[in-house]
This record gives structure tokens, sequence and C-alpha cells, in this order.
């Protein structure tokens, strides 16, 4: 059994691979620019996730801790409010 872990390197995922290191339980991480060498490089935008269930058929679980946020208010927007 393996869980996969995508964006491993963010601030959640960073967190779930530590917890899960410190365990037995086998896991496959994803991180978008590939920090951990024994990561996949994944990105939600561009890759297809389909491929990696393919490339690894022995994982059971999903544990999804990617965060898209905008780093930027354009000019557009900056009179919005956000609730």
């Amino acid at each position: 059994m393996e869980v996969l872990v995508l964006g491993s390197d963010g601030l959640l995922g960073s967190q779930v691979i530590e917890t899960l290191t410190s365990t037995k339980v086998q896991f496959i991480a994803t991180q978008r620019k590939r920090q951990l060498s024994s990561a996949l490089q994944y990105s939600f935008e561009k890759d297809d996730l389909s491929q990696i269930f393919l490339n690894h058929p022995g994982i059971k679980y999903v544990i999804n801790c990617i965060g898209y946020v905008k780093q930027k208010i354009n000019k557009f927007t900056k009179n919005h409010q956000f609730y």
C-alpha cells in the first residue's frame, strides 16, 4: 500500500511528509519544483495525474496538499473586496 501526497513542498504537505516519514507508511511525494530528490515533479496545471497512477499501481490513498493562491491582486481587482 502506498500513499500519494500531492504538494509535498508546501506548508501542509511538508508536515504530512514529516509525519509519514516517522511511520512505516510507504508514500510517493509530488512537488512542483522537485526539491526532494525522491519526489516526482508534478504541476496540477500542466501535468496529467493519471500517469502517476499508471506508473505506480500500488497507490491506495491520495492526500491532496496542493494550495492554489493568487499571489498578487491585479489593477482590475484592487477596488474589490474578497470574502
